[in-house]
């Protein structure tokens, strides 16, 4: 009876029939059904206070699927930044605040473009005009000012040399296309 047994197994087996299959029904959606998600966005970072760099890179290498490319004056500490959050470096000597140019031109040639800049610079810069869509603004600031276009969105800082405790947390929200319509958001230090 077992050598009936083995043979009909091998049989279906050779055939391509394993198992039956279970009929059953479920009234919720599948797990392949596509939740629209943001699209991966290309990143410029123009961030001079150190700490909130690196605390930038971390949150972004934590958000799959997205490209970002920074600048830095030194090279060996840039370099070591890239390697270590898998971003692109583009070394300069310039200011930073004239480093943008080259940081915007060579991440458009590797990737096609440009579409969100964080920044800590709360001045006005040259930014070139794209022609498919505005360049989304990021700006880490302690100047409780308004956003200069519709494109841009302000983070109030209360210290400007520590960066916000919840920022991997925070910068999906403002990658992603529902924050399109936040202008300004204040972060204030947490009471422990």
């Amino acid at each position: 009876m077992a050598d009936n047994y083995l043979e009909k197994k091998m049989d279906d087996y050779r055939r391509g029939i394993t198992q039956k299959m279970s009929r059953r029904s479920s009234s919720r959606p599948s797990g392949s059904a596509n939740t629209n998600p943001d699209p991966a966005r290309r990143i410029a970072l123009l961030v001079g206070n150190n700490a909130l760099l690196h605390s930038i890179l971390a949150a972004l290498r934590d958000i799959p699927g997205h490209k970002y490319a920074f600048t830095c004056s030194g090279y060996t500490e840039g370099s070591r930044l890239a390697q270590t959050y898998g971003a692109l470096f583009v070394p300069s000597s310039l200011p930073l605040h004239r480093s943008l140019p080259p940081l915007l031109e060579t991440a458009a040639s590797r990737w096609g473009g440009i579409d969100t800049l964080i920044t800590d610079i709360d001045t006005p810069l040259d930014i070139p005009a794209s022609a498919d869509r505005p360049l989304r603004k990021i700006i880490f600031t302690t100047a409780h000012t308004n956003p200069s276009s519709p494109a841009e969105t302000r983070i109030i800082l209360q210290l400007s040399d520590t960066p916000p405790a919840n920022l991997s947390s925070l910068l999906p929200f403002l990658l992603s296309t529902h924050s399109a319509a936040v202008s300004t958001i204040t972060l204030h230090p947490r009471n422990n």
